[in-house]
């Protein structure tokens, strides 16, 4: 029997219809990031990541912005910040 077979248990209920099953499980989080730890032996479990609709926003912009730079429609990058009516690189970086 395995390790992780001999830490979990199971006990039926006292009508025996239904069973309880305990495993032991440790939960970690490392940032953002959740981890479910099973036992000794078992590879660890974290849920898929997520892509959240700012990020995503975020890369169409910047892809948009890089076409336009690379196509000539604006020649600097002031004045695709006046083209889009945000502040230019130097302003935000003085704040």
């Amino acid at each position: 029997m395995t390790t992780a077979a001999q830490t979990a248990k199971a006990r039926i209920t006292n009508d025996g219809r239904g069973i309880t099953v305990h495993i032991p499980v440790i939960f970690r989080q490392r940032g953002r990031r959740r981890q479910i730890i099973g036992p000794s032996g078992s590879a660890p479990w974290s849920p898929s990541p997520r892509v959240g609709p700012a990020l995503l926003n975020a890369i169409v912009r910047a892809y948009r912005r890089r076409e336009m730079l690379e196509s000539g429609e604006n020649s600097s990058t002031a004045e695709l910040a006046r083209a889009e009516k945000v502040p230019p690189i130097s302003a935000a970086l003085s704040d």
